[in-house]
């Protein structure tokens, strides 16, 4: 598997927001480990450091990691309690409508899918979207995530007629790669309280990939 050097946006002396890049697996998958997020994390920072929540392979952007037990128990909880405010980029083919999409989602082998509320073994979902810009072609699209269901921001698009760019998994126009980035994360660092809110702009190869000039 390729290795990727490790993308520090912050860091200090319990956690760090690392800028994972498009194709690099968080963890690790039936081939191993070599390679994911969290191989270079503990190779670097040590053994009881922590990736917080995921991010999908094909995507890329901002990941929190706790450096230590208590700061990664902390870290778990805000997530579970909704306190980690969490910002997508997506560029997608259509115009999805803004506002809040609460569409339940059940897993069905690799990919999710938007069902009925009350089905069996499907989880609530929560992503408000706003309009950043428009095109002919589509638009340009913010994603906040109020739960972190698997490919959440990419089901709830594809539901909405404006899938991802770059999604061969949920019917999105072809690219060289997935037009998704997890571009901010705001949170009370879980020590000293105060905010924290880091922010990393999609790669060149994001805007050439979605045929769009930032």
């Amino acid at each position: 598997a390729p290795e990727f050097p490790l993308q520090v946006a912050h860091e200090d002396e319990d956690l760090v927001i690392l800028n994972k890049p498009a194709g690099q697996h968080t963890q690790g998958t039936a081939l191993g480990d070599v390679g994911t997020l969290v191989y270079a994390v503990q190779r670097r920072f040590g053994p009881d450091a922590r990736v917080i929540h995921r991010l999908d392979a094909p995507a890329s952007g901002l990941i929190a990691v706790g450096l230590n037990g208590p700061t990664v128990a902390k870290l778990s909880e805000a997530l579970r309690e909704h306190q980690v405010e969490r910002l997508y980029l997506a560029a997608t083919s259509g115009d999805p409508a803004e506002g809040a999409c609460v569409e339940p989602l059940k897993r069905s082998g690799r990919r999710s899918e938007v069902v009925a509320p009350g089905t069996p073994d499907s989880q609530s979902a929560h992503t408000d979207f706003k309009r950043i810009a428009t095109r002919t072609a589509g638009s340009l699209v913010e994603a906040r995530l109020h739960t972190g269901r698997t490919h959440q921001v990419r089901v709830h698009l594809a539901h909405l007629g404006a899938p991802i760019i770059g999604d061969r998994l949920y019917g999105g126009e072809r690219a060289p790669r997935l037009c998704l980035h997890a571009w901010r994360i705001s949170l009370a660092h879980p020590h000293t309280g105060a905010h924290l809110s880091v922010q990393q702009d999609p790669s060149a190869e994001y805007w050439e990939a979605a045929a769009w000039s930032p």
